[in-house]
């Protein structure tokens, strides 16, 4: 079983500089996405949250806008997808932002809906770990 604490190490671990895209498992209980996108304006996005993991995730390159609410504040806009293990939400203007820069680890729960949006213009490459809830 893996610790919370063994996950974020795993990251921390991880070469961000020659890590390529794709799924790592790690263990039956963690795996860890490498992805590249281009975040869009805040608007145009909403909230997600999980049920199943909780996530850790990690900037490798460019700069992240994280914005956080607690979901029971949220109202429903995508049902829960069990096989992705996500639910989407409408806005709200109750939440709070963090910027992750290459480096930076959050660690966000099922609690935790979540977009990331753009601050500038530019790819962004995230790992994000997935840690199966005990």
């Amino acid at each position: 079983m893996t610790t919370l604490q063994q996950a974020i190490q795993t990251i921390e671990s991880i070469n961000l500089d020659t890590i390529a895209n794709g799924t790592y498992q790690v263990a039956d209980d963690f795996y860890y996405n490498v992805f590249e996108y281009e975040p869009k304006p805040e608007s145009e996005i909403e909230y997600e949250a999980h049920r199943k993991y909780i996530d850790i995730q990690a900037v490798a390159k460019g700069i992240d806008k994280l914005m956080v609410t607690d979901v029971k504040d949220l109202a429903l806009s995508v049902d829960y997808n069990a096989d992705k293990d996500v639910a989407f939400y409408k806005n709200s203007p109750n939440q709070s932002c963090t910027i992750l820069r290459p480096g930076s680890i959050v660690v966000l729960y099922p609690k935790d809906a979540h977009k990331s949006v753009r601050v500038q213009g530019g790819i962004i490459k995230k790992i994000v770990g997935k840690l199966l809830v005990k």
